[in-house]
């Protein structure tokens, strides 16, 4: 039984076969029977056993219930497209387009259905697919060239159909679209539509180095004209034109920009490029060696082992070879000074743990004694080779090593006396407490201002307040004591000089005052300043100052008014109450006379043993004198030389760097020797020329004399 393969717009239809085990394919609604496949020689030709098409088959009955069966006639295939008939061709009429056959000689409106001449089918049993001429009744097994033929004509039919369905559909959806934009574009703004254009104009990538009619033609020739922008945003083509060069003037901005990010991005690249084989640069430039040498482009850009990087994008994206070469240079130059501050890196690692390690070594500390400012070769040498062996270094900074070795033994010293500031701002610091601390005794007259310091001392150390006082020096606490003593009398001078103006008496010697004052006590001084000023009340000084007379005005007046209060039995000078200052002057003078007679002492001491000093000498006047010795005894740093040299004298004062003048050799002359009781009348003299000197000072200055600013025998300066 034989089946027929579905052929273009033609449906075959399987009708029952009246035996149990086969079936007739046959063509509805046509008027021809399945043909008859070609005759094999190795198959059975097609059974002849089909019924006539359009006609029922014969009934089968059933072998069970003898009932008969029927078969069903196949629906009828669809109508078959027309196909226009090559035998008509197109004549345009003013009417219509009618279609007219040259061999028949007659005209239609419509075209005619051309008849499919040849079938497809394919036997059931074997398989296979044949083909029938409807007109010429030839059945074939080949596929003929008239099949293929028909088959593409009706295909290109189909598509023809479908591509004018697509192009009617898609017309009415342009109709809708551009209905929707103009509508759309009405509703909008000027400045809306501006920026609707010129967003079309870079969508679809107008190049701004066309000119308007340039753009013109590419607009038409792309079929941009039909598209709703173009056509409804803006109205008129002048709007068009105006903007069409803005956006070309801003395209142009945009491409120069763009041009130049693009370059730099490159450049980037590029120097990427070179950060990424920065380690075989090194290696290339060092050639083992750890000073780094930079490589010139030649030698960069033809060595062997960089030439796979010319096949690399990034090194491609650079065409001129110039803008490379400076790229190159750029980097080489970031290179070599990031080296060179690597280098000084490690160089001053290097240092700053030398450096520390010659403050922490005890070697080293013992090496340095606080004092030195210079070191010898071995003593640097020794410490070299001692840094060596804890230090790893490199030999060629063995002179820098010298040089970080007299630095750190500076700082050391530094450090040393920046310590020692310390130490004396804080004694300093102690010094202005431990002042304001014995003012405030002196005041509350804890403590005797005047008091020698030895007995003040003592009496300080009873005091709870006086211990934190002892990390300073005796002497230190002594020139404390020694400045106050100066400012008070430096307050208390004018009191000094009139007070003083009182007991001066003519019945005494001016030599003995100090010795008068230094056995007084407060009640004797008193005693003696009352009757002064009693005596002396009615005499007036017209040399005096104005300020000196109107104490003593004030003294003399307080003195003779409690003088008549004095009761019977009682001494005037005991009903007397002097001013504070009074006391403070007595205390005063009392220092200052004791200092005076030390200074006497010593004066006198120090002429005995001068006049010791000269017997000594006068003992020695044989001596042989050392430039009476032979000249050729004297060291000398040639003994080649024997002759005298011009240029140097015996004496200092005739050295000349003149040649001229012979040396001019010291005379000799004879000291004579005096007696023991020679020397010591002549001591004597001196001792009594300077008391002589001494009083006359006093009597022109005498505040000066007794109470000198300067420091006296016994008072430790500063």
């Amino acid at each position: 039984m034989a089946h027929t393969s579905e052929a273009p717009y033609v449906q075959e239809g399987v009708l029952a076969p009246s035996s149990s085990s086969t079936s007739t394919t046959i063509n509805v609604g046509t008027d021809i029977h399945t043909p008859t496949p070609p005759f094999l020689p190795q198959l059975i030709p097609p059974s002849l056993r089909a019924p006539i098409v359009g006609t029922v088959p014969a009934p089968q009955f059933n072998n069970v219930t003898g009932t008969p069966i029927y078969g069903t006639v196949p629906p009828a295939p669809p109508p078959v497209p027309y196909t226009p008939s090559p035998f008509f061709t197109e004549i345009s009429t003013p009417k219509a387009l009618p279609l007219r056959n040259t061999t028949t000689s007659t005209s239609t409106d419509s075209t005619s259905k051309s008849p499919l001449h040849w079938m497809e089918f394919k036997d059931e049993k074997t398989n296979q697919t044949y083909y029938y001429n409807t007109e010429t009744k030839l059945c074939v097994w080949d596929q003929p060239e008239e099949f293929r033929i028909q088959k593409a004509r009706v295909q290109v039919e189909k598509l023809k159909q479908q591509t004018s369905v697509s192009k009617q559909k898609q017309q009415e959806e342009e109709h809708i679209r551009a209905v929707q934009a103009k509508k759309k574009f009405d509703a909008m703004d000027q400045e809306g539509r501006r920026k609707a254009f010129t967003a079309f104009l870079k969508e679809h990538t107008i190049s701004p180095e066309f000119r308007w009619q340039e753009a013109l033609r590419y607009i038409t020739k792309e079929g941009l004209d039909r598209e709703p922008t173009w056509r409804f945003a803006l109205k008129t083509v002048g709007e068009k034109k105006q903007l069409f060069a803005e956006y070309c003037t801003q395209s142009k901005s945009q491409l120069v920009i763009e041009k130049r990010r693009r370059v730099k991005r490159n450049r980037e690249e590029f120097i990427e490029l070179l950060h990424s084989i920065e380690s075989l640069i090194l290696q290339l430039g060092s050639e083992g060696t750890d000073d780094f040498r930079a490589l010139t482009w030649i030698e960069f850009s033809q060595h062997h082992a960089i030439q796979n990087l010319h096949k690399d994008a990034r090194w491609e994206a650079i065409q001129e070879g110039n803008e490379k070469r400076d790229l190159y240079e750029g980097y080489m130059l970031e290179l070599t000074r990031k080296q060179q501050l690597e280098k000084n890196r490690r160089r001053q690692e290097l240092k700053q743990n030398i450096m520390q390690f010659l403050l922490d070594d005890s070697e080293a500390n013992r090496m340095f004694d606080g004092h030195r400012k210079r070191w010898s070769s071995d003593e640097k040498r020794q410490l070299f080779d001692h840094i060596s062996n804890k230090i790893q270094m490199p030999k060629e900074l063995k002179h820098s090593v010298y040089e970080w070795i007299d630095e750190s033994f500076d700082r050391l010293r530094k450090r040393i006396v920046e310590s020692k500031e310390l130490e004396r701002d804080e004694e300093k610091k102690l010094a202005r407490e431990l002042r304001s601390w014995l003012l405030d005794l002196f005041s509350t007259n804890q403590i005797s201002r005047f008091d020698e310091w030895e007995v003040i001392d003592e009496k300080l150390a009873k005091i709870d307040g006086y211990k934190i006082f002892e990390v300073l020096s005796s002497r230190r606490k002594q020139r404390v004591h020694t400045k106050l003593i100066r400012e008070e009398r430096q307050r208390l001078r004018h009191e000094v000089i009139f007070i003083k103006s009182y007991l001066d008496d003519t019945t005494w010697k001016r030599n003995d005052l100090s010795g008068k004052i230094v056995d007084w006590n407060f009640k004797e001084f008193n005693d003696a300043l009352t009757s002064q000023i009693l005596t002396r009340a009615s005499t007036r000084s017209s040399d005096e100052s104005a300020e000196d007379s109107q104490r003593k005005m004030e003294l003399e007046a307080l003195v003779l008014d409690q003088s008549k209060l004095c009761k019977e039995g009682q001494s005037v000078a005991d009903s007397i109450t002097f001013p504070p200052y009074v006391f403070e002057v007595y205390e005063l003078l009392k220092l200052a006379a004791k200092k005076q007679l030390l200074k006497n002492d010593g004066a006198r001491r120090n002429g005995e043993r001068r006049s010791s000093k000269r017997k000594d000498r006068s003992m020695n006047d044989y001596r042989p004198r050392a430039s009476s010795k032979r000249k050729y005894d004297k060291r000398r740093r040639s003994r080649s030389v024997q002759d005298d040299r011009r240029s140097r004298s015996k004496s200092a004062r005739r050295r000349s760097r003149s040649r001229s003048l012979e040396p001019r050799k010291r005379s000799k002359k004879d000291v004579l020797s005096l007696s023991t009781q020679q020397e010591a009348a002549k001591a004597e003299e001196v001792i009594r020329q300077a008391r002589a000197k001494l009083q006359n000072q006093n009597e022109e200055t005498p505040v000066e004399t007794a109470l000198p600013d300067e420091l006296e025998e016994g008072e430790v300066t500063d």
